[in-house]
């Protein structure tokens, strides 16, 4: 279950769950790459941290991707 709250601790635990998702689809694919039916090439999947450190804003493109 994921923690809906904006306690300290909820936002550290979502944000661990979304750390644990990446490795272990980078451990499955370690090209960090998928083909994409639609443009019928390899796209290039990487994940970009929240930068709150820089304060650099990110525009974020999200893609469905098939288990093939």
């Amino acid at each position: 279950m994921i923690p809906e709250g904006h306690t300290i601790e909820d936002i550290k635990k979502r944000e661990q769950i979304i750390r644990d998702f990446y490795r272990e689809w980078k451990e499955k694919n370690p090209s960090q790459r998928k083909f994409n039916l639609s443009w019928k090439e390899y796209i290039n999947i990487r994940m970009v941290s929240v930068r709150r450190q820089t304060l650099e804003k990110v525009q974020y493109c999200i893609t469905a991707i098939s288990s093939e």
